[in-house]
């Protein structure tokens, strides 16, 4: 899938950029994922800047974990030094059997 042209209102592009991030993590998309950095990603303690960083990190994720980033009611605004501050709710749903799957991940618990 290629990625949309992003809208020309800084917001809305924001807001896209961070849809995309973690669609491309939920879809094992790393080489796109890390192409949308352009700062700082705090993940699990570290702090990733980096494009090689960035896979590094990702490469030790499991290759039968099944997970998706639900975000909603995002929202945001510009900043005074005209970066853009988001904010959303994010729920994480994983599934992790250890084997691959054929077909869609139960949701259990």
């Amino acid at each position: 899938m290629t990625d949309p042209t992003p809208t020309e209102d800084p917001l809305s592009r924001a807001i896209d950029v961070l849809v995309r991030f973690f669609r491309h993590l939920d879809d094992g998309d790393y080489e796109s994922l890390a192409g949308l950095l352009d700062g700082e990603w705090h993940r699990q303690g570290r702090v990733l800047t980096t494009r090689e960083g960035v896979m590094e990190a990702l490469a030790a994720r499991s290759q039968t974990r099944r997970i998706h980033h639900l975000l909603t009611n995002v929202c945001g605004q510009e900043v005074a030094d005209g970066t853009i501050a988001l904010t959303a709710y994010m729920l994480v749903v994983q599934h992790d059997s250890g084997t691959y799957l054929d077909g869609p991940a139960p949701l259990e618990g």
